[in-house]
């Protein structure tokens, strides 16, 4: 059993009785509890909306960012940013869908634009270093902020574009250390604080907010 920001999650054999699941659910109420109320201080410094609407927020660069929402003559959502996030949607919309659409748009949106960071921060130490990855991608990760393949590729988790740019920055270069020391021993630490003097701050800072970069309080990172 396992509980976070979306529920509790319970695991058990194939075909064990309702009646068993619910009884070991209430053996452990006090503690789901305990745990509950820890995801909600976590997540009440979360800046977003309970949901993706006109007039809510989310964090784009670590800052709070506006959503609005208008209708317009497309076919799809359409993003732009200034000085907050200007949706269109599709006039025909029907309310059902709308926060849907304005999910997959910021989305795309923000995927495309964490894609220019990570090949801006791997362009800027990675030559001079010659830390050259054969790839630099943007992908969806549930449980890991970046990753080296054994081709040199390194795959980044689009959220962190909602971390400041920093962190970012720092998951990058974390990244771009592991082409020439694939391990977490004292080289791999001495060759990013070399590149990036300090790190440990961006470092701690991602393990205390990780669960903060969602668009919106409650879904998984």
């Amino acid at each position: 059993m396992t509980v976070g920001p979306a529920g509790i999650e319970i695991v058990a054999p194939l075909g064990a009785p309702d009646q068993a699941i619910a009884g070991f659910v209430d053996h452990h109420r006090d503690w789901i509890s305990g745990k509950a109320s820890v995801w909600l201080r976590a997540l009440s410094g979360h800046p977003g909306s309970g949901s993706l609407a006109d007039g809510g927020a989310i964090l784009f660069r670590g800052e709070p960012a506006r959503v609005s929402v208008n209708g317009g003559g497309i076919r799809q959502a359409q993003v732009v940013y200034r000085d907050g996030f200007r949706i269109a949607l599709p006039d025909r919309a029907v309310e059902a869908e709308r926060e849907a659409l304005i999910e997959a748009g910021l989305q795309r949106w923000l995927k495309r634009q964490a894609r220019l960071d990570a090949e801006l921060y791997a362009g800027r130490h990675g030559p001079p270093r010659g830390l050259v990855p054969s790839a630099v991608r943007v992908k969806e990760q549930k449980h890991l902020w970046g990753s080296c393949t054994a081709k040199g590729a390194i795959n980044l988790n689009w959220r962190l574009i909602l971390a400041p740019p920093a962190v970012f920055e720092y998951v990058v270069v974390h990244e771009l250390c592991h082409l020439r020391e694939a391990h977490h021993q004292a080289p791999f630490w001495r060759l990013v604080g070399q590149i990036l003097p300090g790190f440990e701050e961006q470092r701690r800072w991602l393990r205390a907010n990780g669960h903060l970069l969602t668009l919106r309080p409650g879904d998984r990172p």
